[in-house]
C-alpha cells in the first residue's frame, strides 16, 4: 500500500471484504451516505472520498485496506457506496504488519 498517513482501527470505518467484495478491488461500504468508524464519529460519504477500512477477522486480529468511494454502477443489490481499493499487489494488510510499517 503507498499509506503515508496512520490510521488506527478506531478511526477506521467496518467493512466486511471477506464476504461483501465483486472483485478483488471493489467492496461494498455502506447502503447508505451516513457511516461512523469505529470510534463512533459520523461520516457523509460522497464519490470521490478517500477513506479507510477494516475488518475484524477473529481473536484480535484485523485486515486494512483503504480507497475512494464509488457509486453503485454494479446492479448489486441495495448498496449505495462502493471502494475501489488501492496499494500495491493483494490491496489489504495484515494489522501487525501495517503497524510495523509504521514503526509502532
Amino acid at each position: 500500500m503507498k499509506t503515508t498517513i496512520y490510521k488506527s482501527i478506531d478511526e477506521r470505518i467496518y467493512c466486511d471484504y471477506s464476504n461483501d467484495r465483486l472483485d478483488r478491488d471493489i467492496v461494498m461500504v455502506s447502503k447508505t451516505d451516513e457511516v461512523k468508524n469505529l470510534r463512533g464519529d459520523k461520516f457523509v460519504l460522497k464519490e470521490g472520498d478517500y477513506v479507510y477500512l477494516y475488518e475484524d477477522i477473529g481473536e484480535g486480529d484485523y485486515i486494512v485496506f483503504e480507497g475512494y468511494i464509488i457509486p453503485n454502477t454494479f446492479n448489486s443489490g441495495p448498496c449505495k457506496w462502493f471502494c475501489k481499493l488501492v496499494g500495491e499487489h493483494r490491496h489489504i494488510e495484515y494489522w501487525d504488519e501495517y503497524n510495523k510499517r509504521f514503526g509502532m
